[in-house]
């Protein structure tokens, strides 16, 4: 749950909605830089990631394909066998 301050407390500081804001959107904007420095720097372990993430896909494609061809070679066989009786 987010720190939310007590709304008590903001009227006995007795600070105005233009000044909330004014913190809220600078807060937010300090996140986005924290954000963009931590993006800017690439991480090896989430290349690695990626790149197990594609070897992977391949890997289900190739299957998938290898099925696929299976199934068309069955229905090959089961077409000729038909032709034949």
């Amino acid at each position: 749950m987010v720190n939310m301050p007590n709304p008590k407390s903001i009227e006995a500081k007795n600070v105005g909605f233009a000044e909330r804001a004014n913190s809220s959107a600078l807060a937010k904007k300090a996140l986005l830089e924290r954000f963009r420095a931590n993006a800017a720097t690439p991480d090896p372990a989430a290349a690695e990631r990626q790149a197990e993430r594609i070897a992977i896909a391949r890997a289900r494609e190739a299957r998938k394909a290898e099925r696929d061809a299976a199934k068309r070679e069955l229905e090959a066989q089961k077409a000729a066998e038909k032709a034949r009786l």
